[in-house]
């Protein structure tokens, strides 16, 4: 299918890597007691956490900074906060005092901690990443805020304000319907599914799964389609001979991302209905930015190695579409007149913005949303006309944008759209 007069992209969301716990203990009798306060008063022993690291995604945002390159970078600001919680006589639950762990780095795979813990937890919910915590601060609940920031556009030019990404934060609560605690002996045997609503009682080993990302990520390549059109000019007058967009030094600059939250609460979700826009610089890859070919998942790893951007990107909610920008880099003295008849550029470097939107309809037939925590959101938008350039943000677009969806750490079907 041959596409005219705009840009076109695919996306692909997968489910990252993971981090999982495992917490040591020795094997005393609980204190007696079933309601909430005697429970929070029980025996405690001393517990060995152990934190282990399955992998990770890369996170500007290097390749290698979302965890999309050779090494896992750090995660700092680990947190296990034991809960215990109550169905009778009402449902309740507790937050006891965090533990903090040991930073992970590339070299380690496994760290551990001891701490005196209650014997009747019977949930665990674990952060990583997240901002230093004081003790008092986990009965508030952690939350997630994003910051302001600025971009080198004029400020007539935005209209959006723009923030920062949340960070590559990793979330797990487990203790719950399809996050069962394990127990054994030994860590290594620690099989038994304890039953949700059950203390870790009795049991000389546990193991915590399913520790993943608390966010999900974009990874996004851009394609010069419109290579050989010599648009681009040195005077406003556009006389003379034209240029393409590789001679005239046009370069991937940024990516302008809307319908992001601007508060995470405790588990991550949404707060409010506020939603803005994030902002995030390209990689810089080929030097202009630009890809030459259309980036993809491994085979082996799922990683998205060379990709123009990668940016942390809060959950989006089902029927929720999501506007961008792309946004370009053209050098002082270069100009170009777009299909509007405007002629945009100047002595000074000028930024050009094209609009994509990403559908969720596409995404709603593989049951799925346009991002998703622990999830990777795999954009190829390829440029097929230079002139639907706009000199400023544009907030709202007509354009098509096609969305496919891989759990299987394979490609999927690819749709195709004419914009």
């Amino acid at each position: 299918m041959k596409m005219k007069n705009g840009m076109y992209l695919f996306a692909t969301a997968i489910v990252a890597s993971t981090m999982g716990l495992a917490s040591c203990s020795s094997d005393e009798e609980v204190a007696g007691g079933t309601d909430l306060g005697s429970l929070i008063n029980g025996k405690k022993n001393d517990v060995t956490l152990a934190l282990s690291v399955k992998g990770a995604v890369d996170k500007r945002l290097s390749q290698d900074e979302a965890n999309m390159g050779a090494t896992i970078q750090t995660i700092s600001n680990i947190y296990v906060v034991p809960m215990i919680t109550t169905a009778t006589p009402q449902a309740s639950s507790a937050y006891l005092n965090p533990i903090k762990m040991p930073n992970f780095t590339n070299d380690l795979s496994r760290v551990e901690e001891t701490a005196k813990l209650n014997e009747n937890i019977n949930e665990f919910k674990v952060y990583g990443n997240i901002s230093a915590l004081d003790e008092s601060k986990i009965f508030d609940g952690v939350t997630s805020t994003l910051t302001q920031t600025t971009a080198p556009y004029d400020a007539e030019k935005v209209t959006s304000t723009l923030y920062k990404p949340h960070g590559l934060y990793y979330y797990g609560h487990a203790g719950i319907t399809g996050n069962q605690i394990y127990g054994g002996e030994t860590l290594d045997a620690a099989s038994t599914a304890i039953t949700v609503g059950t203390s870790i009682k009795g049991y000389k080993a546990i193991k915590l799964s399913n520790v993943n990302y608390a966010v999900g990520m974009l990874a996004a390549g851009i394609i010069n389609g419109d290579a050989s059109t010599t648009c681009f000019y040195d005077n406003p007058e556009l006389s003379g001979e034209g240029k393409t967009a590789d001679v005239a030094g046009i370069k991937v600059h940024s990516i302008i991302i809307g319908g992001q939250s601007q508060k995470l609460d405790t588990d991550f979700e949404r707060v409010g209905t506020d939603l803005v826009s994030i902002y995030e610089t390209a990689t810089g890859v080929n030097t202009d930015g630009f890809v030459d070919q259309a980036v993809s998942f491994g085979l082996s790893d799922g990683k998205v190695a060379g990709a123009s951007f990668y940016s942390v990107v809060a959950a989006t909610k089902d029927n929720e579409d999501v506007s961008m920008n792309i946004v370009f880099e053209m050098p002082e003295n270069t100009y170009i007149k777009n299909d509007k008849g405007e002629t945009l550029g100047g002595t000074t470097i000028t930024y050009l913005f094209l609009p994509l939107v990403l559908t969720d309809d596409k995404a709603d037939a593989e049951g799925k949303d346009v991002f998703m925590k622990d999830y990777t959101t795999l954009l190829n938008a390829t440029v097929t006309d230079w002139g639907r350039v706009s000199g400023s943000e544009v907030i709202s677009t007509d354009v098509n944008i096609g969305v496919e969806i891989n759990v299987a750490w394979q490609k999927g079907v690819t749709y195709e759209e004419e914009i």
